[in-house]
């Protein structure tokens, strides 16, 4: 062969080989062993944004990451003492500025007595990145994502595991799959692997079944962690299955969520089949799907001929009390609560009893239902029954008092007038009466006097309790009130040497009737004095709490015990007031408080009071609400 001819193959092949060149996607690179680059494809400006001339004669380690540069350097060391080929991945600087990943496959060649290295880069940015996002995806979700081959060898485990079952990635791709699961389970993934993973299966590219399993696996700790699995086969580009994918998700949560509802249903027969009453489910067609073994003692019926039947079918209630059942049924529909409802059954037998009945929705496996409750009362309203006719009795009775009283009253009324006009008569017309005779006839007028007064009292409490006592109220002016009521006791007070301090609001204006809380104000304050030692101080103070006026007096005097509390404001509830160095009046009917605590309840207010006990004084309070 001519030398011609010999430089013209050259020539065709070095043509044909650029002309290969051009049209592949990689990067093909010479460049000597100390890193220049003697050679690069045109590719390298679509991938790395630089035309050929502008790298060529410059180092190729410039263009390195810092952080791949370690491993690059390594690899290319190892590559001059093997001759290759080695393959590695690492990032490379685009002339924009950003980094792009590239897979490098080189050898080490000679060529006219020179060693170079030549090498193929391929472009693997979008395959790293996709890489990145599934691992991101995969190590911050809450479940674990894995991949088996088909002889159940973990190849791969998200880093989710160590939060869920304690181990590192490493330490899960190292464990046989016999010390993951329970037995139990190992049953259940076997049984999975006979049924799916065959070899017809595997060939079968349209086969790709989502499995799911609950299985127990054991964590790092020795506990058991319950977890729900899905698993799908990985299948290559002939459509040949050579693995398993799958994602396994904890539910510690809903298996104690399933325990606890499996408890409180358990709980629930329990009640239901212990409770004294009859207690029926009824589904919202009418049917009756469980009861229990009261349905016989309340309903008459037996279970059996109950359960499974319309509960419209039975004649148990009138048609006035049917209707509150349902109503009551329809109400729980729209998401109303009745109320217990109390009526009249008719038994299997034809007998009559009282129940109380109560309706509520319940939920059971998915299904809602009336449950009802049957209670019998029949023995409750007997009772109630005899307890109203007593009353009825015992209110007639009080009636009659009252009358009595009221009656007894008014008779009184007319001989004590008698009395007193006599005894002012003799007064008059006996100029011969010496000193004595005249202090007997003035010891009856004070008798009269005060008799006339027990009698007053007498005929307002029994109109308290008739509720006769008409309430004509109007706007008035209570502090001008308690000014006139204290004017009119300070004598009394004076000779006992009694202080009393006014600390009141010099305008308190509230509807009330004048003369009957005159009563009231006048009532408490001559308790006060005649209660309250020499020398002592009673304070009467004014104070707006919320929406009422509270006025209060305060004594230094005897006190009250607390057996003495309980009695103050009953009728008659006069008390014995004696105390070692108290020089205190004793006269009284027992009805003052009794009285003025029912005038003050009357005008929509409250009287109570306060003490420490036996000579340590006490505060009486009453309010009425102000304008």
């Amino acid at each position: 062969m001519s030398n011609s001819s010999s430089s013209k193959e050259i020539k065709d092949s070095n043509e044909k080989l650029q002309v290969i060149i051009n049209h592949i996607q990689d990067i093909i690179i010479e460049s000597e062993l100390n890193g220049i680059f003697t050679y690069v494809s045109p590719q390298a400006y679509d991938i790395l944004g630089y035309k050929p001339e502008e790298v060529i004669g410059l180092n190729g380690f410039k263009f390195i990451h810092p952080e791949d540069l370690p491993k690059l350097t390594s690899k290319f060391t190892n590559l001059i003492k093997s001759g290759g080929p080695v393959q590695v991945e690492y990032r490379a600087l685009h002339k924009d500025g950003h980094y792009v990943y590239l897979s490098a496959k080189g050898t080490i060649v000679k060529q006219n007595g020179n060693i170079k290295l030549i090498a193929v880069l391929r472009d693997i940015t979008r395959e790293r990145e996709t890489e990145q996002k599934y691992e991101l995806l995969a190590g911050n979700i809450n479940d674990i994502i894995w991949t088996n081959d088909l002889n159940t060898n973990t190849t791969y485990v998200s880093p989710s595991i160590k939060n869920i079952l304690g181990y590192t990635v490493e330490e899960d791709i190292a464990r046989p799959i016999t010390e993951k699961f329970t037995p139990e389970s190992l049953k259940k993934i076997g049984k999975l692997i006979k049924n799916h993973i065959t070899p017809k299966n595997i060939k079968d590219r349209n086969y790709n079944p989502v499995l799911r399993l609950e299985l127990e696996q054991y964590h790092k700790n020795g506990s058991i962690i319950p977890c729900e699995v899905t698993v799908n086969p990985m299948r290559n580009e002939k459509g040949i299955a050579f693995g398993l994918v799958g994602i396994t998700r904890t539910i510690t949560k809903r298996k104690e969520a399933e325990q606890k509802l499996k408890e409180s249903e358990q709980k629930y027969r329990s009640l239901f089949e212990s409770s004294p009453n009859a207690v029926g489910l009824i589904n919202t067609k009418g049917i009756v799907i469980q009861g229990n073994s009261n349905i016989e003692k309340i309903f008459g019926y037996k279970k059996e001929e109950f359960v499974g039947q319309n509960f419209r079918k039975f004649p148990l209630f009138s048609k006035e009390h049917s209707a509150i059942v349902f109503n009551n049924l329809n109400k729980l529909i729209k998401g109303e609560i009745p109320e217990p409802q109390e009526l009249k059954l008719h038994k299997k037998d034809g007998s009559v009893i009282w129940v109380s009945m109560i309706a509520s929705i319940v939920r059971l496996k998915k299904e809602t239902l009336f449950q009802i409750i049957t209670q019998d009362i029949s023995k409750i309203k007997n009772a109630e029954k005899i307890l109203k006719e007593q009353n009825k009795e015992l209110q007639e009775v009080s009636n009659l008092k009252t009358e009595f009283l009221s009656r007894a009253s008014h008779e009184l009324k007319t001989p004590l007038a008698t009395i007193n006009g006599y005894a002012e008569l003799i007064k008059l017309k006996d100029e011969k009466l010496n000193q004595d005779q005249l202090k007997m006839i003035e010891g009856i007028q004070k008798g009269c006097v005060r008799l006339e007064g027990i009698i007053h009292k007498l005929i307002e409490s029994s109109k308290l309790e008739t509720s006769k006592i008409e309430l004509h109220t109007k706007e008035e002016d209570l502090s001008l009130l308690i000014k006139l009521c204290v004017n009119e006791v300070k004598s009394l007070a004076k000779t006992r040497e009694i202080d009393i301090n006014l600390g009141i609001a010099n305008l308190i204006l509230t509807k009330f009737n004048e003369d009957q809380i005159y009563e009231v104000i006048s009532n408490l304050l001559s308790n006060a004095i005649k209660y309250s030692p020499h020398n002592t101080i009673i304070n009467i103070k004014s104070e707006i709490k919320d929406t009422s006026i509270i006025i209060s007096i305060k004594d230094r005097g005897i006190g009250f015990t607390e057996d003495e509390k309980i009695t103050i404001f009953n009728k008659f509830g006069k008390i014995a007031r004696e105390s070692s160095g108290f020089h205190v009046f004793s006269e009284g009917s027992g009805l003052g408080l009794y009285i003025s605590k029912k005038i003050v309840e009357l005008h929509d207010g409250k009287m109570w009071f306060e003490s420490e006990g036996r000579n340590k004084g006490s505060t009486f309070y009453f309010s009425l609400p102000i304008i």
